[in-house]
């Protein structure tokens, strides 16, 4: 679908209403209308079904537990603390994808220059990825490490539904957490088994694969 500028005579009192549910649904006032304009019409526009994905992910992800907020309709920020020097904060960044080769991705980063720290997170990602790639669906394109940020791209098949890929992008994600919290809190103590353990005991139960 493209997308064009056009000119509305719209009562203030509507636009009010309209700017009012867009700040409640994370949306600026255009892509809030072509939403509700959208579904009104029955239209599923790429957008739309994107919003839908992140909105799934947000609600998945406060159901376990994690504090997710969208900062955009199409994307949502998560943040948590985990046990280290002067308890840094990892950032979770998810986006929903209108088009393209993947669904959507999430990003995770920390803001600290120490380098042990850094260190560490790289030591955990690619222990990640090691038990990443026992899945039956590994791609190692849909992984990236780079300057200590770690980058999954999701991808899902055509007939899953866009509330259920976000559902299980924040399943993918809580698995994720636990498992880099269980590798912090245990960095002396055999952390290696104790992740691939968290990892195993959880990942079967996904939704999807």
């Amino acid at each position: 679908m493209s997308k064009s500028i056009y000119s509305l005579t719209l009562y203030d009192e509507i636009i009010s209403v309209v700017d009012k549910n867009a700040e409640r649904c994370g949306l600026n006032r255009s892509s809030y209308l072509n939403a509700v304009l959208a579904e009104y019409f029955g239209l599923d526009t790429p957008r739309f079904k994107a919003g839908e994905m992140a909105e799934a992910f947000v609600d998945e992800a406060k159901s376990r537990g994690l504090s997710a907020n969208r900062n955009t309709d199409c994307s949502a920020v998560l943040m948590t603390k985990f046990s280290y020097l002067y308890n840094p904060t990892l950032r979770y960044r998810f986006e929903a994808n209108e088009r393209g080769d993947y669904c959507a991705k999430i990003r995770v980063s920390v803001r600290s220059s120490n380098p042990a720290l850094q260190k560490h997170l790289d030591d955990f990602y690619h222990i990640w990825l090691s038990l990443e790639s026992n899945r039956s669906d590994y791609d190692e394109e849909r992984h990236e490490i780079s300057n200590g940020v770690y980058t999954r791209f999701m991808k899902y098949p055509d007939e899953v539904e866009k509330k259920d890929a976000g559902r299980h992008a924040a399943q993918y994600l809580s698995l994720f957490d636990s498992c880099i919290k269980t590798f912090f809190k245990n960095l002396d103590d055999n952390c290696e088994a104790k992740v691939s353990s968290t990892y195993f005991d959880s990942i079967l139960k996904l939704k999807l694969r």
